[in-house]
């Protein structure tokens, strides 16, 4: 890991995005870039006042963080639209992870459109990290939210770079497919059992499968599979394993599909206890 873009909007919230940023450039010795982006539509001259005073506030900034970690960094505050604008400067930086802080909910505004770093992920190339606990110290405990499946392994692979000494857990859900069929009689007892049992065997070797391509070896031991809805299943891991990162890798699509990031997706990122590192399947 070589760059990584941090985005501000100058909350508290961003404060935790920039210790955690900060943290992680000082452990892989990346560059930091210290992103703030000032509405373009304001008129210019208010405009020129918050690029100035958004200089001086992340410089203090990172000047404070330099006495913990070791940075090589850059401010940069820009005139124009935030996420298309964070986008740009990821691309054109060749930054490595974005890192955002946790969205603040406007219900009437989430009804007409996704937070900054839920667009992030839609349309952006890089992973992105949405932080939303203090930085105390380095990821020690990752969950990873798995259907077995290409960007799943990328984000798991990517949370491996991000942090290679954290301990790793997996966990998938799945429904037992006609459970109501196989359960509406007494004397379809057996039967349901035979069926249960043989649909949890055919997920630990589709777990072991899955496990053969990923670079760091991963215990099946550490793989949860569990019944049930995927966000309330993954939810209730998380905090029974109080883990400090829940990772997601998110299906790839073109066109109007690539605009949607997915109700599962964006209900974890929203209610996950933890940090949350969301990664693109290509």
């Amino acid at each position: 890991m070589k760059t990584i873009l941090v985005a501000s909007d100058l909350s508290a919230r961003s404060d935790r995005a920039l210790a955690r940023a900060a943290m992680l450039a000082h452990q892989h010795k990346a560059r930091l870039i210290v992103l703030h982006v000032v509405d373009e539509e304001l008129p210019a001259a208010l405009a020129d006042r918050q690029v100035e005073d958004a200089t001086d506030s992340l410089r203090a900034a990172v000047a404070a963080l330099t006495d913990k970690w070791v940075l090589s960094s850059k401010v940069q505050v820009i005139v124009g639209e935030h996420y298309q604008t964070i986008l740009a400067e990821a691309e054109t930086s060749q930054a490595d992870l974005v890192v955002v802080g946790q969205h603040r909910k406007d219900v009437l505004l989430d009804l007409f459109r996704g937070s900054t770093g839920e667009r992030i992920i839609r349309f952006g190339a890089q992973p992105v990290l949405i932080v939303k606990s203090a930085a105390m110290h380095p990821y020690a405990s990752i969950l990873a939210a798995v259907d077995f499946s290409t960007p799943c392994k990328r984000a798991i692979e990517a949370a491996l770079t991000l942090a290679p000494d954290a301990d790793v857990k997996l966990v998938h859900a799945f429904d037992v497919p006609f459970r109501g069929l196989l359960f509406s009689g007494a004397s379809m007892e057996q039967l349901a059992k035979k069926h249960q049992k043989q649909f949890q065997e055919a997920v630990e070797a589709q777990s072991r499968t899955f496990l053969e391509d990923i670079s760091v070896p991963i215990p099946l031991r550490q793989v949860t599979a569990r019944e049930g809805r995927p966000e309330e299943v993954v939810l209730q891991v998380a905090g029974d394993s109080r883990c400090d990162l829940l990772v997601l890798g998110t299906h790839g699509r073109s066109g109007l599909g690539r605009a949607l990031l997915g109700s599962v997706a964006e209900s974890l990122i929203a209610r996950a206890p933890c940090d949350v590192l969301a990664v693109r399947g290509w």
